[in-house]
């Protein structure tokens, strides 16, 4: 069901990161950006062939939860 994400890119312009990083806009899209990364996480961890999106996804749950611990 996820295979198709491995190949997602997206770029976000830093200005819109600076703006999104600001209070309660942050927090409102942190909170988006947590259901997106789930949504993204493959059915079942344990199975080997998911791990490397799950290491792709990694460094982005950290930087989410890194962002709400403010």
């Amino acid at each position: 069901m996820t295979d198709h994400l491995e190949s997602l890119t997206i770029s976000v312009d830093v200005d819109v990161l600076a703006f999104l990083a600001a209070g309660d806009v942050a927090a409102h899209h942190g909170a988006a950006a947590a259901d997106l990364l789930q949504a993204a996480l493959p059915d079942d961890p344990e199975r080997i062939s998911s791990w490397p999106l799950y290491a792709r996804l990694l460094p982005h749950a950290q930087a989410v939860l890194d962002a709400g611990s403010d």
